[in-house]
């Protein structure tokens, strides 16, 4: 089975707006995410959701979502390849 991902809306937001500070790292981070075996879903009610389904990791650039223990932030290339390089689901 994939690793299952949500995109929050404020990176969601960074990937789209060009004038966005974190647009770069977006960009970067997106085209990285795709080639890892890595299944994006986006919803509104993000954390809430994950949680009932089971969702472990998110793609945000908010720094709140570190404070809960349920879900694990990927924010930056070193994140995810942390997270995908060579572990488990």
């Amino acid at each position: 089975m994939n690793k299952i991902a949500i995109y929050d809306s404020n990176f969601v937001v960074a990937l789209v707006d060009e004038d966005d500070k974190s647009h770069r790292t977006a960009l970067e981070l997106h085209s990285l995410i795709k080639t890892k075996n890595l299944l994006i879903v986006y919803f509104d009610c993000v954390a809430n959701v994950a949680e009932e389904m089971g969702i472990k990791y998110i793609v945000s650039f908010d720094k709140d979502f570190h404070t809960m223990k349920e879900l694990t932030r990927i924010y930056d290339k070193q994140s995810l390849e942390s997270l995908v390089h060579d572990k488990p689901n």
